[in-house]
């Protein structure tokens, strides 16, 4: 199966960098293409698979806005009740796909790529049947990218009454209770047709004389409150006064109490960003973390030795956080701290090709950078090429 589309690969009236500088999070953007564009990502044929063979417990039923029980449906396992469902006007959702489909994982893994400063990255799947409506008029909280893979749907978006919506405002909930604004676009979507969508624009889709199949691929952005709330948090860990319990002067003078606070962590920043300061951010979606032979590579730990190579393992949720002369690298959810290793930390931070252990720089001997090796390999950042 064909799957090298990419993020880069999905615009072609303008560049990743024009959608970048003039639509991301700012503007729709609408291109046609040939029909078969998005073969490589998924086919009518393909879904036909999914649906009958492998995935019935990701399977979802929704119409017009309404979700039915997963009980109704037994988990997508009665396959003739979903069927007759589908057949009575319910959407299909599989949620996530790119979970269990390769070619949408490698298309989610491209993103980061392009854009910066994502929380995550997935792909939903949708199948609509003729005459029939999914979801009611709404905006959703992130951005998306719809992909159509087969048939067609029709699509209108109204002019943004809300700018960056957050999870808070429940703004996806209650479209129908805010002002839309007028109508910017109407337009059928056929295959390879492509539609971006900034976050909180409200949009109603619906099928005529044919059914529909298409990916939306999900970008959740990190936001300044994001960051500023990550900051915080870091800061509390290392801060005994953010830690210690709001005492009675709050009382006395809320404003000049919260200023204390604030001035208290200006004053501290400089020193704590210095202290904190990541050397490597190679930060993906861990939903699509590629740890594909990470099993096969701890059965051949006990194997490395001088004459082993080994390679950055690409495309995985990994930083190497520095605080002071200790390196704290975080891999997939695992950490390991090296004590004095700035010199093999660096050289990993560039690495690009297959290295062994004594291409390692630095003073330590050739059994402790073995022992280097072995423990990146056990966290999943590095991948053996040659035990």
């Amino acid at each position: 199966m064909n799957s090298t589309l990419r993020f880069i690969n999905l615009f072609e009236e303008v560049s990743p960098e024009q959608f970048k500088a003039s639509y991301w999070t700012q503007h729709f953007l609408f291109q046609r293409s040939q029909p078969d564009k998005y073969n490589s990502l998924l086919t009518i044929e393909d879904l036909d698979e999914l649906l009958t063979v492998r995935l019935h417990d990701q399977i979802e039923l929704v119409k017009q806005g309404k979700l039915l029980p997963r009980e109704e449906h037994q988990d997508g396992q009665n396959k003739q009740k979903v069927f007759e469902l589908y057949h009575s006007g319910y959407t299909i959702i599989l949620s996530q796909l790119n979970k269990y489909w390769e070619p949408l994982r490698n298309l989610c893994l491209s993103v980061p790529d392009e854009i910066d400063f994502l929380r995550n990255v997935y792909a939903n799947v949708y199948l609509t049947p003729q005459q029939s409506q999914g979801l009611a008029k709404h905006a959703d909280l992130q951005d998306v990218l719809i992909l159509q893979v087969a048939g067609s749907k029709r699509w209108k978006l109204f002019q943004q009454s809300f700018n960056h919506p957050t999870s808070r405002e429940q703004f996806s909930k209650n479209a129908d209770q805010i002002e839309t604004g007028k109508l910017i676009f109407d337009e059928t979507l056929t295959p390879g047709d492509l539609l971006y969508i900034p976050r909180g624009m409200i949009h109603e889709v619906f099928t005529s004389e044919q059914s529909s199949a298409h990916i939306t691929l999900t970008l959740e952005t990190y936001t300044n409150m994001d960051l500023m709330m990550d900051l915080l948090q870091k800061q509390v860990d290392e801060s005994a006064f953010m830690r210690s319990t709001v005492s009675a002067g709050f009382h006395a003078d809320k404003q000049a109490y919260l200023h204390n606070i604030l001035q208290h962590l200006t004053e501290a920043l400089p020193d704590f960003l210095h202290k904190n300061e990541v050397i490597v951010d190679e930060s993906y979606p861990n939903s699509n973390a590629n740890f594909r032979g990470h099993f096969l590579n701890l059965e051949k730990l006990h194997m490395i030795d001088e004459n082993s190579t080994v390679t950055k393992r690409q495309n995985v949720d990994a930083r190497i956080i520095q605080h002071g002369a200790t390196f704290e690298i975080v891999c997939g959810g695992e950490k390991l701290e090296i004590e004095e290793a700035e010199a093999e930390m660096l050289f990993l931070k560039h690495s690009t090709t297959d290295f062994r252990p004594a291409d390692l720089p630095g003073d330590s001997d050739l059994p402790s950078k073995i022992e280097l090796i072995q423990a990146l390999v056990e966290i999943g950042y590095l991948d053996i090429t040659e035990a």
